[in-house]
């Protein structure tokens, strides 16, 4: 049997780290100084959502934001400031007794999980838009403290409990690696990958059946778009600690996002030089 040559052995070693390596995620947790919420009189939802969890008035797309403080769990110093603006809306939020239908807010206690260094987020929606789906869709910005100079952030992302027909949507571009609960199903297309809860099941915060972990691509931005099929109610949970310290088993993204094949192509002409010259 002939031995691989060298070359042929880098090649592999190539694509593969390619196709497995991990992104330098790193771990934090928020804090409660700093915030600014978009919460009415209470961010505690214990059940399914009441109109008081959510701010009075309307919320408006590209303006409406809330504001928080993220801390290194290695350090336990405070590392990035992070924005979050509603950027989109598909259906109508509702406005019963005057109030937005939408709730950014650091964690109190969300249907059983009290882990105050996550974040929820709430909706309420009175009507559907495309595809029957109720959805907002949030950018995340991260600041060096105290300024508005973009930075740079690699960080894990698990979003909790994605049940009774609720779904995360995602653009390709702003993720690296991806892990995701069998009870969720993943749909992708050029630029996006969404996973839904197609099984209308119900689980708890802690399930990794119904969890998504992602690694971003290290860079002072990314956005989500988080709805469910249908009307009502609707909360999401969001941590940014790797790994998870919510899930009973936690998630290990190390699924490669498809992307252009630019880098791939160029591994396989690389690869491919050798066995040109030698015809």
């Amino acid at each position: 049997m002939k031995t691989p040559s060298i070359g042929f052995l880098s090649c592999m070693l190539l694509s593969a780290g390619f196709l497995t390596a991990r992104s330098d995620a790193a771990s934090y947790f928020l804090t409660a100084p700093g915030k600014i919420e978009l919460v009415g009189t209470s961010s505690a939802v214990p059940g399914g959502g009441v109109p008081e969890n959510f701010p009075n008035g309307t919320v408006t797309v590209g303006v409406s934001n809330a504001y928080f403080q993220l801390f290194s769990t290695q350090t336990n110093a405070r590392f990035v400031d992070m924005r979050v603006t509603l950027t989109g809306v598909n259906g109508t939020l509702s406005t019963s007794g005057g109030r937005s239908g939408l709730m950014i807010a650091q964690t109190s206690n969300s249907q059983g999980l009290t882990d105050t260094g996550t974040m929820s987020v709430l909706t309420n929606f009175s009507a559907v838009g495309t595809n029957n789906e109720s959805s907002v869709t949030l950018r995340f910005n991260f600041f060096a403290p105290n300024t508005n100079t973009a930075q740079s952030v690699p960080l894990e992302f698990t979003s909790f409990d994605l049940d009774f027909n609720q779904f995360m949507r995602v653009l390709k571009s702003d993720f690296a690696l991806e892990a995701h609960g069998t009870a969720l199903t993943k749909t992708q297309n050029a630029t996006t990958m969404s996973w839904n809860d197609l099984g209308n099941t119900s689980s708890t915060f802690n399930q990794s059946s119904n969890a998504v972990a992602l690694n971003n691509v290290a860079d002072s931005s990314f956005q989500i778009t988080v709805g469910k099929i249908g009307t009502g109610y609707a909360l999401f949970m969001f941590e940014f600690r790797d790994p998870s310290s919510n899930l009973s088993s936690p998630l290990t993204p190390n699924a490669q996002v498809p992307e252009p094949s630019s880098t791939l192509l160029l591994i396989s002409a690389l690869c491919a030089l050798p066995f040109l010259r030698r015809r």
